[in-house]
């Protein structure tokens, strides 16, 4: 399978980026062993106890990296609200009391204007919309990262009951040189970084 990467856009100088290089621009989350791990999920409801321990380790081993991307990018959703509050604070304190003496909406009792005035002003300006899209564009990453993290919990779930209900767990290896299991070998879990790393098994 062929990667698959998640690019999430973010112009630089509007929100602090934890990347290496600051002249990168962007996050790329590598969604590939998780869509390895999705493009399986339909063998937790046909699995056999065979192959349930290695399955078992693919969705496991997807789950923490949908958390590790999920972090990132909650993080960034963070920083993307703060970068919107800071640039309101800047339109209220530097900018709409001027406009609105220009438009003669400013009185004595009222220097800064009604809330509903202020918020009219806020949602035009041009930076604080792009700084809201990219918010939402981030909500979404989010969402859907999230999404795949629960998937992959629940796909774990699924299979480790039916481990269970078969009661072939790994106490039930006879390790004592009886063959009465022998399609159990340690090579059955394939390594999450080895080159056939979430293909079915024969």
């Amino acid at each position: 399978m062929s990667e698959v990467k998640l690019t999430l856009t973010i112009p630089r100088g509007e929100a602090p980026l934890v990347v290496d290089d600051p002249k990168k621009a962007f996050i790329v989350f590598d969604i590939t062993r998780l869509q390895v791990a999705e493009s399986r999920m339909f063998e937790a409801a046909v699995v056999t106890p065979h192959k349930a321990n290695e399955l078992m380790a693919l969705f496991n081993d997807a789950f923490l990296e949908a958390t590790k991307h999920l972090a990132m990018a909650r993080y960034q959703h963070t920083k993307a609200e703060q970068a919107i509050e800071k640039r309101k604070g800047v339109l209220i304190i530097d900018i709409i009391p001027g406009k609105l003496i220009e438009k003669g909406l400013a009185t004595a009792r009222s220097p800064l204007g009604s809330e509903d005035v202020r918020n009219a002003f806020i949602t035009q300006d041009e930076d604080y919309i792009a700084l809201c899209d990219r918010r939402d564009k981030i909500r979404a990453v989010v969402e859907l990262l999230d999404g795949k993290k629960r998937a992959m919990e629940n796909s774990y779930s699924s299979v480790k009951k039916i481990l269970g209900e078969n009661n072939y767990t790994a106490k039930n290896v006879d390790l004592s040189g009886s063959h009465a299991h022998d399609d159990i070998v340690a090579g059955d879990t394939i390594p999450p970084r080895a080159p056939r790393w979430g293909a079915p098994q024969d």
